[in-house]
């Protein structure tokens, strides 16, 4: 190969790179405009991409999401993280149910990281009961999901014997 006029031998080497695009020429030896000898080895250095980083995956279970947040930003492992909410009765609104991988796993750049996120407690919609009997009233409150029915009895010269006449939650309100 000839270059300049002068026949060189040029050598190719691979590197990883965080800022030159995989298959490009990140630097030379000798570096450009040195002068060359005839016969002279040129070494190309060839980006790769990105180094493969590798870290454990932190404990964030327990944490507020933005909190895992910050945590896995500050992994510098480009991770690819994915929030999904779900329903909890011990973990408060907006903190980590669990991940996945657990915490320990081995990452390494570009790893998919699922964030499970406390949404708070389950929540059903109250039935309209009022205007049922006791009987259906509770077997609809149980159908529904709740387990925990308290009711009072009142003397109503309008209303047949156990209907329900007033309900304290509105019907369609979300209930946990």
């Amino acid at each position: 190969n000839y270059l300049n006029g002068q026949e060189v031998l040029f050598l190719c080497e691979e590197e990883a790179s965080d800022t030159v695009k995989e298959g490009y020429v990140i630097r030379t030896e000798p570096e450009a405009g040195s002068p060359l000898n005839d016969g002279q080895t040129v070494v190309l250095y060839i980006s790769t991409g990105p180094a493969i980083k590798t870290g454990p995956m932190p404990k964030v279970t327990g944490q507020s999401l933005e909190t895992a947040r910050t945590i896995l930003k500050n992994q510098k492992l480009d991770l690819e993280v994915k929030e999904l909410e779900e329903s909890s009765d011990s973990v408060e609104e907006n903190y980590i149910i669990r991940s996945e991988p657990e915490a320990g796993a081995e990452l390494k750049s570009g790893d998919q990281v699922i964030l499970y996120v406390s949404s708070g407690p389950e929540k059903t919609r109250m039935p309209k009961v009022t205007g049922e009997t006791l009987e259906i009233a509770l077997k609809m409150l149980t159908a529904a999901g709740f387990s925990d029915v308290d009711y009072s009895e009142y003397v109503e010269d309008e209303a047949p014997l156990d209907t329900v006449i007033e309900q304290s939650v509105e019907p369609g309100a979300l209930v946990p």
